[in-house]
């Protein structure tokens, strides 16, 4: 997942987080930005927890399988559906 990868590169300052604005999807816009809010305010090591969660072999080549599967990860490392969690992390950015 690229933005894992992202969100790393923002903690260390490689990119601007801060010029995030409202609208899109988790998935489309501004993911890297949305992990990196749920690791500083919602749940210290999700990151690394959901960079360690291993896509089930079953499941490889089906893409809406993996994208159910990685919405279920949200919930599972932070208690909070994705789509919740991407209403609030919205609620915090400037239009």
């Amino acid at each position: 997942m690229e933005a894992i990868a992202d969100s790393l590169r923002f903690e260390r300052g490689y990119h601007d987080r801060y010029s995030a604005t409202k609208g899109g999807t988790w998935q489309t816009k501004g993911t890297a930005n949305f992990l990196r809010w749920i690791e500083d305010s919602k749940k210290r090591g999700f990151i690394r927890e959901l960079n360690a969660a291993p896509i089930p072999y079953n499941i490889i080549g089906n893409a809406n399988e993996i994208q159910l599967w990685k919405e279920r990860q949200f919930k599972v490392i932070t208690g909070t559906d994705v789509n919740t969690l991407w209403s609030q992390y919205q609620a915090t950015l400037s239009n």
